[in-house]
């Protein structure tokens, strides 16, 4: 009895991923492993820096971290956010190149599913997103887009603006 049991624990190669809305209808997922924490952060927390692009908020200091905010859905030339409002749901990578924050309209919770279940997108994607996109996952009603952390954090926009 045991056994199986470890056979199962082994064999299940499900991997979580955190869920976002970028949009009304747009469901994204990252995988959990490269995300460091998700904050709740006043809008007078995040200190715009001028002359930068219009995706990147501004820095925000987390435990003596000082890293950049971006606007997840803008950086993926989606619309923005509503940068008006007090509070921002911001999830916090790990990259190569140090911490990056990206601020999503609402995290909608964690689903768990392997590589095997990615898929080519089933519905029209926006160009915009496919150079992210690693595959979409069907769970009805809803069709969740799995974006690469790695090629997020690697975006060209991102590479010509330093890491704090």
């Amino acid at each position: 009895m045991t056994t199986s049991v470890l056979l199962r624990s082994t064999q299940d190669s499900t991997e979580p991923h955190l869920k976002l809305q970028l949009q009304e209808g747009m469901i994204v997922a990252l995988s959990m492993l490269q995300i460091q924490e998700v904050l709740v952060v006043e809008r007078r927390r995040i200190t715009p820096i001028p002359n930068r692009p219009n995706f990147l908020r501004g820095l925000i200091n987390q435990r003596n971290r000082v890293f950049w905010v971006a606007d997840l859905a803008l950086l993926l030339n989606l619309s923005p956010l509503d940068w008006e409002t007090e509070l921002y749901n911001v999830v916090v990578l790990r990259a190569e190149q140090g911490l990056l924050g990206l601020a999503v309209q609402q995290v909608k919770g964690i689903s768990r599913f392997s590589a095997e279940q990615l898929q080519s997108p089933v519905a029209a994607v926006p160009a915009e997103l496919t150079p992210y996109l690693r595959g979409c996952v069907l769970q009805p009603p809803e069709i969740i887009l799995v974006l690469s952390v790695e090629t997020l954090a690697q975006s060209p926009s991102l590479q010509v603006q330093p890491y704090v």
